[in-house]
């Protein structure tokens, strides 16, 4: 876990040195999705789906072209209730 948190604070900083950094908030949301994704939803949880639904569609926003962000988008919002 410790790999995926250091990645995590990682992409944080370089997110806010560019907000609009589109690798970099595909990794973080890649990132969330991957340690997520193994845990049932409870509250937290599901705040969380909504956070990496959020990044993407702003990914998306960005560049509608975004392949990586359009498949993740599909992975995470089969799994929302």
């Amino acid at each position: 876990m410790g790999n995926y948190n250091d990645a995590t604070s990682a992409y944080k900083i370089a997110l806010s040195l560019n907000p609009y950094h589109e690798q970099a908030n595909f990794n973080l949301a890649h990132l969330d999705y991957i340690r997520d994704s193994a845990k049932p939803y409870g509250r937290d949880e599901k705040l969380k789906k909504e956070e990496i639904i959020r990044r993407l569609h702003f990914i998306l926003s960005i560049n509608p072209k975004n392949k990586k962000a359009q498949q993740l988008l599909q992975k995470v919002e089969g799994k929302v209730d």
